[in-house]
């Protein structure tokens, strides 16, 4: 275990030390917009630079440019809502393509591309919807006929230590987990 955080170079690079995979998996900043991109880039960086061969990236189920809808979908404030919850997801789009264009040049890059996390729905992450935890009921823009990609998140762990184990079978895939 090594002390530090997602700015903190030294920690990083000593976190990095001998490793020859990274699982690299960010948040977005509801603070900062630039952070995910920013402490993406730089793992990556620091990684490659401390031998690490193969790089396992955690993004969305689909490229965060296929979620924007086309202009005019949606009414003018309801876009420029969607269109700030939607740049949330820049910093992914920018990691995603970094790895996918192997702009760090890692010998093996895997993408997992994950869909909605069950575990969303249990406290205390159900938090976020609302009533949802005491009611039952969550409130969703989502139709009856929509579908909802479902994920348990030691199923992504799977695939990532899958991935890990044999690079090779995994060397620039993209692989959807739902």
């Amino acid at each position: 275990i090594t002390r530090g955080d997602w700015d903190d170079e030294v920690a990083l690079a000593q976190g990095l030390a001998g490793c020859d995979c990274l699982f690299l998996n960010l948040l977005p900043s509801f603070t900062d917009a630039e952070a995910e991109t920013r402490q993406g880039h730089r793992i990556l960086r620091l990684a490659r630079a401390a031998g690490v061969r193969h790089a396992i990236y955690s993004s969305l189920l689909l490229h965060p440019a296929a979620l924007r809808p086309a202009p005019g979908t949606f009414t003018e404030p309801l876009q420029a809502r969607l269109d700030g919850l939607l740049g949330l997801m820049d910093g992914k789009a920018a990691l995603d393509d970094a790895v996918r264009s192997n702009a760090f040049g890692f010998p093996h890059w895997t993408v997992l591309r994950p869909g909605f996390f069950m575990a969303n729905m249990l406290a205390p992450k159900c938090r976020f919807y609302g009533d949802f935890a005491t009611t039952g009921t969550w409130t969703t823009a989502l139709r009856p006929v929509d579908e909802l990609p479902l994920v348990d998140h030691a199923d992504i762990a799977r695939f990532a230590l899958a991935a890990a184990r044999d690079p090779a079978v995994y060397h620039a895939r993209e692989v959807q987990v739902a």
